[in-house]
């Protein structure tokens, strides 16, 4: 039995699995540059031509394919057997000062780093990723509809144009409608549904949520006015609006300064 162990796990992975294929491929590389040069000297005027007849063949797409068919398995194997457990930067750390300070060791360490990281695809099950999509849509749907009432009558206006007038289909009856309607669309078949909600979701996202946004009370400085939010619950005023109701309990009103005559 031998006994540098370190030493034999390290200089076995230099036995690529390619290395015949990388001596011919690097053979015709160069040939295929020499015979590009050969040929532009007999049509090349040396005085007035820019093409470098001394260069040399780009060899680093084969160094690469090379070093992906050096044997790792193994060396990866006693790796995470020494690291169990250990974090990424302790583990990087502890098999760098186990490695000889030579130009083997680098390489076996330049091998174990991009081995630790990769990326692991860590499996989701299909439920929790089905909760995650319904706990999601739910808030960012209720939060449209909060901001923007008319939201929903667009959005069973797009349902109604996905689908035929024969065909199951599953209207949202208001907000309070909401968390049954996102657990029902989760479901097939209301893909045409899915897709409608996430359409209408992400265009208020994108341009209608800042007027959606001033329109229910949000402060709102422009250039020739300044919108002020009152914030009540129920507000009521017969002079003004004859003991009505306002939006979501707030009201609009111009400064005095700049409100019309009538309004004053």
């Amino acid at each position: 039995m031998k006994g540098n162990k370190i030493k034999d796990m390290v200089r076995s992975i230099l036995p690529s699995k390619s290395r015949r294929t990388a001596r011919e491929l690097k053979a015709i590389s160069s040939r295929r540059v020499r015979r590009a040069v050969r040929g532009e000297l007999h049509v090349e005027d040396p005085e007035t031509t820019k093409a470098d007849w001394t260069r040399a063949a780009d060899q680093s797409a084969i160094v690469w394919q090379r070093r992906g068919a050096d044997k790792l398995n193994h060396f990866m194997r006693w790796g995470d057997a020494l690291t169990n457990g250990m974090a990424t930067d302790d583990a990087l750390s502890f098999v760098r000062g186990l490695l000889p300070k030579n130009l083997i060791g680098q390489h076996a360490y330049g091998h174990w780093q991009a081995h630790k990281a990769r990326k692991r695809y860590h499996y989701t099950p299909y439920e929790r990723r089905l909760q995650s999509w319904i706990d999601s849509t739910r808030f960012h749907l209720k939060r449209a509809l909060a901001e923007d009432p008319a939201l929903h009558g667009r959005l069973n206006a797009e349902i109604k144009s996905r689908r035929m007038f024969d065909e199951e289909r599953r209207l949202l009856a208001g907000i309070h409608d909401a968390d049954e309607f996102v657990r029902d669309i989760a479901k097939e078949p209301y893909a045409a549904e899915r897709a409608a909600t996430k359409k209408l979701i992400e265009e208020h996202e994108k341009g209608g949520r800042k007027a959606a946004l001033r329109i229910l009370g949000w402060r709102y400085a422009g250039r020739d006015e300044r919108r002020v939010r009152y914030r009540t619950c129920i507000r009521e005023d017969a002079e003004r609006h004859g003991g009505r109701r306002t939006l979501l309990g707030s009201e609009w009103r111009r400064p005095a300064h700049l409100a019309a005559p009538d309004e004053r």
